[in-house]
């Protein structure tokens, strides 16, 4: 991910923040978590793709001493499934993937706490593992979403980014 011809600080930061997260998963240091936070439309689920894409494209196999696959979760439409019953037997399995990338999560409308405790439960099973969340919520919101879930995405050195910025439709050219 280049930085060179980005001007806004906010970009710079989110993008250098990703790298040196990617860089760490790159050399197999120790696991942590990449939660990328902010207003619709800043680039968040753009570095969540590229990094979901990259790890597949190159197989990495012979980092993680078996088989790779990375996955990805866009949670409304998990959370559709978990609610229909279709989902259950991939939360408990989200354990044993070495790469767990989720998509929008505090994006669906939780009034009974169904969702929150479905998140805590997927989430608290991937404690010392490579994952990468996005959520639209910012900084403040994020971390009263859920204590339990707020507190293991910062354990481990886990890394957080508030993209504060324009929209990508409202930027200039």
């Amino acid at each position: 991910m280049g930085i060179s011809h980005h001007k806004d600080p906010a970009l710079i930061n989110l993008i250098k923040g990703a790298s040196e997260w990617w860089n760490r998963f790159l050399n197999c240091d120790r696991p942590c978590w990449l939660v990328l936070v902010g207003s619709s439309e800043t680039g968040k689920t753009h570095v969540l793709d590229w990094i979901w894409k990259e790890a597949k494209h190159r197989g990495l196999t012979h980092a993680f001493k078996a088989s790779f696959n990375p996955r990805r979760i866009w949670w409304p439409d998990f959370v559709n499934q978990l609610r229909a019953g279709n989902a259950y037997e991939e939360i408990a399995d989200v354990r044993s993937w070495p790469l767990l990338a989720v998509d929008e999560i505090g994006a669906s409308r939780d009034t009974t706490g169904f969702i929150s405790d479905q998140l805590y439960f997927m989430l608290a099973q991937r404690e010392r593992k490579w994952t990468v969340l996005t959520s639209n919520l910012t900084m403040e919101q994020f971390t009263k979403m859920d204590e339990r879930i707020t507190s293991r995405a910062l354990r481990n050195d886990g890394v957080l980014i508030e993209v504060k910025t324009v929209p990508y439709g409202s930027r200039k050219p």
